[in-house]
C-alpha cells in the first residue's frame, strides 16, 4: 500500500482574485486604471454634453458615458460576467476602451491626461490581464 504525500492544488476562490503580492499590485493598479477609465468618460460626456446642451446636457452626457462604458465593462470583461472574453478579446476590448478614451479626453481639451491615460493605463492593463489570467 502506497500513500500519497502530494500537496493537493487548490482552485482560486474566484477567477481574478489575487494570490501574490505582485498579484495584488496589479489587481490594484487595473482597478485604479478602471475608476480613471469612469472618471475620464464622465468628464467627456460632460463636455460634449454641455457644448450641445448647456450644463444639463452636460450631467445628460456624464450619465449616458459612464452608463455605457459599465455595461460594457460589466458584460466582457469582469471576472464574474457570463460573457466575459478571452485573455486576447479582454486585451484588445480593454486597451480599445482606454486609447477611445485618450483619445476623447485629448480632443476635449485633457492632452497631458491624455498621455497619462493612454500610455500608463494601457501598461498596468495589459500586466494584470496577464498575471490575474
Amino acid at each position: 500500500m502506497t500513500s500519497s504525500t502530494a500537496t493537493p492544488v487548490t482552485p482560486r476562490q474566484h477567477p481574478g482574485t489575487p494570490e501574490t503580492p505582485l498579484e495584488w499590485i496589479a489587481g490594484t493598479g487595473a482597478f485604479a486604471v478602471e475608476i480613471a477609465l469612469g472618471v475620464t468618460w464622465g468628464v467627456v460626456g460632460y463636455r460634449l454634453g454641455s457644448r450641445i446642451a448647456g450644463p444639463v446636457g452636460g450631467w445628460i452626457g456624464v450619465v449616458i458615458a459612464v452608463v455605457a462604458l459599465v455595461a460594457v465593462w460589466s458584460t466582457w470583461m469582469s471576472p464574474n460576467a457570463d460573457h466575459r472574453l478571452g485573455l486576447t478579446g479582454r486585451l484588445v476590448l480593454g486597451c480599445g476602451l482606454i486609447l477611445l478614451a485618450a483619445a476623447a479626453a485629448w480632443l476635449t481639451g485633457s492632452t497631458t491626461w491624455a498621455l497619462i491615460l493612454g500610455v500608463g493605463g494601457i501598461a498596468v492593463t495589459v500586466a494584470a490581464q496577464v498575471l490575474l489570467d
